[in-house]
């Protein structure tokens, strides 16, 4: 996971046996989620935003 700027780069909810966990960079946005069944997803940013 990227940074730790602002405290745990990592959030995961408890949902018993159903865990998922968002990772976050240094601007507090999201990063990634990986579920329960171990399948991910990750966020880039292209910059483009304005």
């Amino acid at each position: 996971m990227a940074g730790s700027g602002y405290g745990s780069p990592q959030k995961t909810t408890n949902g018993g046996s159903n865990q998922v966990t968002y990772g976050y960079d240094n601007l507090k946005s999201a990063e990634s989620v990986t579920g329960w069944n171990s399948n991910s997803t990750t966020y880039a940013y292209d910059g483009a935003a304005g």
